[in-house]
């Protein structure tokens, strides 16, 4: 919505650039490689190798915490904008839920993942999140809320980034594209997201549990 592109250039190596940024802000690609880093300038650089890789890998620039999810390998990258939240709260659901997944599946499909998550005032909208190849973004109101957002698009990496309609793919960015095959995209997704907090999260009373 936001970078034009040349259709027929679409598989094309594409750098970002982006500058004149408050000083007191970050920047960070979600699963791009930063190329240039200038911070008096506050000029920053991003490559894709493909037009339609640059717009599955959303960019954060504010002022946020940003830090690994411990004990993960393949690593795991959180970058939380907002308030009402607790640290050590999201790192220990995000450890559990990632860990669980990526057993179940039998392996990460990702060099590196990154969870971009607005809380409290920084949420926009009803909330919710949006699955991309190795990363999310995701919008809630507090830590309370994120768990099951979080669980459900970290799944997507397999069932939709991975497993898809064959009606969505290639992209059409100019055009409204359907499927009859939501029931499968987002009901299964939502079913083993489901699985996950029994499993790794929330025991019966609400607490953490052992996976």
């Amino acid at each position: 919505m936001i970078l034009m592109y040349v259709p027929e250039r679409r598989s094309e190596t594409v750098q970002l650039d982006i500058s004149d940024l408050p000083h007191e802000w970050q920047i960070a690609g979600a699963a791009l490689q930063q190329i240039d880093l200038r911070s008096r300038l506050r000029f920053f650089s991003f490559v894709a190798p493909s037009y339609d890789q640059l717009t599955d890998a959303p960019i954060e620039a504010g002022s946020f915490v940003q830090f690994d999810v411990p004990a993960l390998d393949p690593p795991v990258r959180a970058i939380v904008h907002g308030n009402d939240w607790n640290r050590k709260r999201v790192e220990e659901a995000l450890r559990r839920i990632c860990a669980y997944e990526v057993k179940l599946m039998d392996g990460a499909p990702y060099p590196h993942y990154t969870f971009i998550m607005h809380f409290g005032k920084a949420a926009t909208g009803a909330g919710g999140g949006m699955e991309h190849a190795d990363s999310t973004a995701i919008s809630v109101r507090s830590d309370e809320d994120f768990a099951n957002v979080a669980a459900h698009e970290f799944f997507h990496l397999w069932n939709v980034k991975r497993i898809h309609p064959a009606s969505l793919d290639p992209v059409d960015y100019a055009t409204e594209q359907y499927t009859r095959s939501l029931w499968f995209a987002e009901g299964v997704t939502s079913t083993y997201a489901a699985y996950t907090l029994v499993r790794t999260v929330y025991g019966a009373r609400g607490n953490f549990t052992a996976i």
